[in-house]
């Protein structure tokens, strides 16, 4: 049985990098007592899938992983067992059978908030091909729609190249990560969103 999770990293978490966010969730999975399925070999793994990597200190609101089980589960029950064993700061949102595709071949679309710290202007009319969109949402706040694949340092280095620094950032957010196909955009269970209300300042 293979599923694809749903959960978010926020707060004091978004400073764990991916590799220990594996290992917390190995512990989560064994503490909860998840029939998870191993790699043969030597040394057998867990097969666990995470989506793509967000930069160390970067927030995530959807964030994905696969899991497979060698048990049928209730999706449902997954998510609660896993959820008593964490956080909330780490918390699963959704549990579905697994789609038939890979997340990071998937993916090529991302939306992030930034929140600056300083009064500082975000110009990032110099960057070609990655930009969709920008919009000022608030003084100090941006919303970046971003033709990104979603790796471990994308972002901070694009907002780098603006000539931001960490001192002039007081959060990253990703808000999630879709394929944009068509004009329209896709997440990571295949089902299509409404690009628009993340365009809408209420999104």
């Amino acid at each position: 049985m293979r599923l694809r999770l749903e959960y978010r990293k926020l707060g004091s978490f978004r400073f764990i990098s991916h590799l220990d966010w594996l290992n917390a969730l190995k512990r989560a999975l064994r503490r909860a007592s998840i029939p998870i399925g191993y790699s043969g070999g030597f040394s057998p793994q867990m097969k666990i899938s995470l989506g793509p990597p967000l930069p160390v200190g970067v927030e995530g609101l959807r964030e994905y992983v696969d899991l497979e089980l060698t048990e049928v589960r209730v999706p449902l029950d997954v998510v609660h067992k896993l959820n008593e064993e964490l956080p909330p700061e780490l918390w699963f949102l959704r549990c579905e059978s697994s789609p038939d595709f890979d997340i990071v071949k998937f993916v090529n679309f991302s939306i992030y908030d930034v929140f600056l710290s300083s009064e500082c202007e975000l110009k990032l009319d110099g960057v070609k091909g990655a930009l969709y969109k920008i919009i000022k949402l608030y003084p100090k706040v941006y919303r970046l729609f971003l033709f990104l694949t979603p790796g471990a340092s994308g972002i901070v280095k694009l907002l780098f190249s603006s000539g931001l620094s960490w001192q002039d950032i007081f959060l990253i957010r990703r808000l999630g990560i879709w394929r944009f196909e068509d004009g329209k955009i896709l997440n990571p269970f295949g089902e299509v969103e409404d690009l628009d209300k993340y365009i809408d300042k209420r999104g």
